[in-house]
């Protein structure tokens, strides 16, 4: 592992805002990120293993929400957006029914 953050959090993001977009604010007091840098299989795997290993220590202690810009790995889509999913999709499926519109977290019905 190249980096570890834990991250505070609250503030602006800790607001509730009715024109705050899909997210309207964040409920949790911090957010932990981090990052290897995996050139090789046997890389990818050690940093992956270390990943997992930090965040089994966390778990005790990690929200039902996830921060998307700090989401790598798959999710549910509930723990990244929250109530606002169901709305998601349906303005992606009115909007957007082919797909042409991607992101690393995407919205599919």
């Amino acid at each position: 592992m190249l980096s570890a953050e834990l991250r505070l959090l609250g503030g602006e993001l800790g607001l509730e805002r009715a024109e705050g977009g899909a997210l309207k604010g964040f409920a949790a007091d911090a957010a932990y990120y981090a990052v290897g840098i995996a050139p090789t299989p046997e890389a990818k795997a050690a940093v992956e293993e270390t990943l997992d290993r930090v965040f089994s220590v966390l778990e005790p202690h990690i929200s039902s929400t996830v921060y998307p810009n700090f989401t790598e790995r798959p999710s549910r889509p509930e723990a990244l957006f929250g109530a606002a999913w169901a709305r998601l999709v349906e303005v992606k499926s009115t909007w957007d029914p082919r797909n042409v519109i991607r992101s690393n977290h995407p919205v599919l019905s």
